[in-house]
């Protein structure tokens, strides 16, 4: 009676490793608001999906990865801050995304399904694309773990290290793009961002070992996920959203004990 429960609580523990494995290197390169930026534009990836009539997890995936390379891009050989990069990649892509739903008439059911989600409606397929993603950012991760550390910590000494900075911005951006392209179909553009960056600023600065922070930050993660779908299951309420809840509620614990220390 309650597969699809097992199901969901699968694929979003699955799901929650990229996102904060990457959500903590995103912290440490000080591009927080990257994540955020990325997910609202896939509201063009879904819309071009539907013009062009072609998967939208790959027309998200290709938008998505367009807009995180050109800011990282953009920001490295420019003055402009990160920051303002990414406030104007979000005013276009939502912008020019809404605009295209409504001149092609896009049926606004389909962009209305990606804002919150369906995680309790995941489908084999669907969670076969989460193991896949998964294992390629934990590949990727024990495979340049060092590299990523030092280019995260400061990219001068990545340079005289010998490390290619723009093949691991371009490979980086690329796993951001399918983490963000599969996890908003399941929670949703407005949630992807809450689940990327609060689970790394809730373990940041909590243990002296990167290890045990990366680790801690997928626990907590997870455990936001399976409470999230548990209470979705009782009180009515998109899972999506009561995720997002209860890790802004952990974060504000955090925070309190931290100002009265």
């Amino acid at each position: 009676m309650y597969d699809f429960l097992w199901i969901a609580m699968c694929g979003g523990v699955i799901i929650a490793i990229p996102l904060a494995i990457l959500g903590n290197f995103l912290l440490w390169k000080k591009m927080n608001f990257l994540g955020d930026s990325v997910s609202h534009s896939a509201i063009l990836g879904v819309a071009l999906a539907a013009i062009f009539n072609v998967s939208s997890i790959i027309a998200i995936t290709v938008v998505c990865f367009v807009f995180s390379f050109m800011i990282v891009y953009i920001k490295k050989r420019t003055l402009i801050d990160a920051q303002s990069l990414m406030v104007v990649n979000t005013q276009i892509s939502l912008s020019l995304g809404v605009f295209l739903i409504y001149i092609f008439k896009v049926n606004t059911s389909i962009a209305n399904s990606f804002f919150l989600g369906n995680l309790l409606g995941i489908k084999l397929e669907d969670f076969i694309y989460i193991i896949f993603i998964a294992a390629i950012v934990l590949i990727y991760l024990i495979v340049y773990y060092k590299k990523l550390l030092i280019i995260c910590i400061d990219e001068n000494t990545a340079r005289a290290e010998g490390i290619v900075i723009w093949y691991h911005d371009f490979l980086f951006s690329f796993l951001l793009s399918m983490v963000i392209a599969m996890a908003m179909k399941l929670i949703g553009i407005m949630i992807v961002p809450a689940i990327l960056i609060l689970p790394a600023l809730i373990a940041d600065k909590m243990f002296n070992s990167i290890k045990k922070t990366i680790i801690f930050s997928i626990i907590i993660a997870m455990f936001g996920i399976i409470l999230g779908i548990f209470l979705s299951i009782f009180i009515n309420v998109p899972a999506s959203i009561l995720i997002s809840l209860i890790l802004v509620f952990l974060f504000l614990i955090k925070l309190i004990k931290y100002s009265l220390q």
